[in-house]
């Protein structure tokens, strides 16, 4: 008899559960996420420790390693949606999505946020500009005393942020709530994040309300890519 049966697969998953499963993480507390939800509390569920359970496992991981996995889960995703012959509008819309920004190499973030569900544990990699990067301090795990949470924006994300949880930053990266940094992200997608915004609602009647939004969060790495030539200078600025 047992109460929880811990799942270390070797085969028949997404790439990003293999690559975690191997460094060390139980993949069946996957199930305890709760998406469209805020980060819930341990009596509802283990989401929490599924969560740094995974950032754990992404310390081990060798930049190298990640960035291949990653583009190897783009194509064979952009595989699955071209021969999924989707019927209705939304599903052809995902799927044209998804195989467009695979013939950059990238993912598209439209599933995350419209099917978290079926992307739980796939690996991404996605390119955007950082516009906030902060230090979160972590206490009661043994295994790590902090993170670093960097909002990224894609140019097909429609103005909306996703949310990285990576170990580390790389060296020099500025942080704070005012950055523009070319970035590219490769990771494990874990929930769709139900969060108070900035913004405050405009509805009427509403007094102070922040907006309901939801995000992507994905737990892996950061790369910082140089700036184009245009971004510099005046003309670039302007």
């Amino acid at each position: 008899l047992a109460p929880y049966l811990a799942w270390y697969p070797r085969e028949g998953v997404p790439t990003g559960q293999l690559l975690l499963a191997k460094h060390g993480m139980d993949v069946a507390l996957l199930e305890e996420v709760k998406h469209r939800q805020p980060f819930v509390e341990p009596k509802v569920s283990r989401e929490g420790e599924a969560f740094y359970r995974c950032l754990a496992a992404m310390k081990s991981v060798d930049a190298g390693e990640l960035s291949t996995l990653s583009k190897q889960s783009v194509a064979q995703l952009a595989d699955q949606w071209r021969e999924s012959k989707a019927s209705d509008r939304q599903q052809r819309a995902i799927a044209a999505r998804v195989v467009q920004r695979s013939e950059l190499g990238l993912s598209s973030v439209a599933p995350l946020f419209l099917q978290p569900e079926r992307m739980t544990g796939r690996l991404v990699r996605i390119e955007g500009t950082a516009r906030r990067a902060v230090r979160i301090a972590v206490a009661d795990q043994s295994e790590l005393d902090s993170y670093f949470e960097v909002e990224i924006f894609p140019p097909d994300s429609q103005n909306q942020p996703i949310v990285c949880c990576v170990n580390d930053l790389p060296v020099e990266f500025p942080t704070g709530d005012a950055i523009r940094e070319p970035v590219r992200v490769s990771g494990v997608f874990f929930k769709s994040w139900l969060y108070r915004s900035r913004q405050v609602e405009q509805t009427e009647g509403a007094t102070d309300r922040q907006q309901r939004m939801y995000t992507p969060v994905v737990v892996g790495a950061v790369e910082w890519l140089p700036r184009s030539a245009s971004s510099t200078g005046l003309w670039g600025l302007w």
